[in-house]
């Protein structure tokens, strides 16, 4: 894969602000992203399994571990707790 730089003109000549180009990603002339990659079609919750569910709230939980301020963590921790209630809520409905 290769990898270059954007010119530092596109930021004002400073070098400091440089990104590398990814994958599937294109840049419009003033330097903004734009995603090459199909959108998916959006699901929601309420349609999706419990268990994917369940798992996002398991990554929300992961994210407030890692948080770096108390602020982040408990947002975090609150949306963990939102899907965990929502999953718990449609195991109860799915399983009887």
């Amino acid at each position: 894969m290769e990898r270059s730089v954007v010119p530092p003109a596109l930021y004002g000549g400073r070098s400091a602000h440089r990104l590398a180009v990814l994958p599937n990603v294109h840049r419009f002339r003033h330097g903004s992203p734009v995603n090459t990659e199909p959108a998916r079609k959006y699901i929601p919750l309420t349609q999706r399994p419990y268990q994917e569910i369940r798992a996002e709230a398991d990554k929300y939980r992961e994210m407030a571990a890692t948080a770096r301020s108390a602020t982040a963590k408990r947002g975090l921790e609150a949306l963990a707790a939102r899907f965990s209630a929502l999953a718990d809520r449609m195991e109860a409905e799915q399983t009887g």
